[in-house]
């Protein structure tokens, strides 16, 4: 047999299967059946056919209506319908009472509590035990108006008060018991839930963390290729142009030629320190960057150059980061590097003022200015010092005339946020 084939018959059986209070009246209905049976045996009366067939039935329509709602409405039917069921359930067993005669089958009567107290609850419950207690001693009292004085009479009496008793705490018990289970299950679903709801979440952490990593990632790449840039690019154009001085003049000035050949082999030095520096940022033991001898030590490395380059720094440049600083430094050595390429000026001045809440940097020289605004640079190394700037707060203008030098204007606002 089939998976499918084997849950088909489980739903089928199920459907035979009474609820609590359907197997409740299932006994009880079974109880008066086998007493009225008995009675007939035992007895000089003859078997009550319309009476047993009357309390058969009831018992099949009330554990059929039983299992209609269970299934189409499960534990807890809406209570217009819960109050409906309760109320032909009262009506029903009267019926029986009345072909009876108010004999062995008024033990049907301990079948209403539980209905009543599973659907509508505690109180409900204990209520409508109450009221039919109530009922049934008034029409005790009025069918048996002499029951005081007769033994047999006042045992029944007390023996379904007794019963009655038992099974509304019975009724009570299990209806406390199906709420505890009712708010377990609640509970386990709402913990599947938050469960389901904690792995999506840790899904998206996870893809989200995978995201952050390949953006630092690009932007580490991206800082090595600004720091690489604007390192060895430098070093790369006065190299350059040793070298070229070195051909020129090497035929009439032997001495000048072994003199840029030199200078060319200390910048060709310096520029593989520096890459070294910019590769070991990597690493967390790196030595603390200071702008001011970065500076002084830059500016001695272009001894050679021919123009003078004089330095100026105010303020402390503690209060800035790390980021800040080197944003500094890459701007005036690719700014130094231009000054060298098209300027042909012959002083340079490097003004940087570390105040409270920016730092400002101005780098001036009295080369041949530009034109025109759109002869400014726009190279990789202009668009890397724009997006170092853009990373630490700063901003970039540069001014420029023609025969009145160009200035580069740099303003770093200051960031708690950024480490230094």
């Amino acid at each position: 047999m089939s998976h499918a084939e084997t849950n088909v018959v489980q739903s089928e059986a199920s459907w035979f299967i009474p609820t609590t209070a359907g197997s409740v009246t299932l006994v009880v209905g079974v109880l008066c059946v086998a007493a009225l049976l008995l009675q007939s045996i035992f007895s000089s009366h003859a078997l009550n056919v319309p009476q047993l067939v009357s309390v058969v039935t009831a018992m099949v329509v009330l554990i059929g209506l039983d299992r209609l709602v269970q299934r189409r409405f499960g534990e807890m039917p809406p209570r217009s319908i819960a109050l409906a069921l309760l109320i032909f359930h009262f009506f029903l067993i009267e019926i029986i009472m009345w072909v009876d005669g108010f004999n062995y089958t008024s033990i049907l009567y301990l079948t209403i509590p539980f209905p009543a107290f599973f659907m509508f609850g505690r109180t409900m419950g204990l209520g409508v035990s109450v009221g039919l207690l109530a009922w049934f001693t008034i029409k005790y009292l009025m069918l048996k108006p002499d029951w005081l004085s007769d033994p047999v009479s006042i045992n029944n009496y007390l023996l379904f008060l007794i019963t009655l008793i038992l099974v509304a705490i019975t009724a009570m018990a299990i209806q406390r018991e199906r709420t505890q289970r009712r708010r377990t299950e609640t509970l386990l679903e709402d913990l599947e839930t938050s469960h389901q709801q904690l792995a999506e979440s840790h899904r998206e952490l996870a893809h989200y963390a995978q995201q952050v990593a390949e953006m630092a990632m690009i932007e580490e790449r991206n800082r090595l290729a600004r720091d690489i840039h604007d390192s060895l690019g430098h070093y790369l154009t006065v190299i350059g142009i040793q070298l070229e001085k070195a051909l020129t003049l090497h035929a009439e000035s032997p001495d000048e030629t072994l003199t840029s050949v030199h200078n060319a082999k200390r910048l060709t030095d310096q520029a593989l320190t520096d890459v070294r520096q910019s590769v070991s940022t990597l690493r967390h033991d790196q030595a603390p960057f200071v702008l001011r001898p970065a500076l002084e030590k830059l500016i001695a490395n272009l001894d050679y150059l021919p123009f003078e380059i004089q330095l100026s720094i105010v303020g402390d440049e503690t209060r800035f980061s790390k980021q800040q600083l080197m944003a500094i430094y890459r701007a005036i050595q690719e700014g130094l590097t231009n000054i060298h390429k098209h300027a042909q000026a012959r002083h340079v001045q490097i003004y940087i003022d570390f105040a409270e809440q920016e730092a400002t940097l101005v780098l001036k020289d009295d080369g041949v200015g530009m034109q025109h605004q759109d002869e400014l640079p726009t190279g990789f190394g202009l668009r890397g010092i724009k997006e170092r700037l853009e990373l630490v707060n700063g901003r970039l203008v540069i001014q420029s005339q023609p025969n009145l030098g160009t200035q580069l204007h740099i303003t770093v606002a200051k960031m708690s946020t950024f480490a230094g």
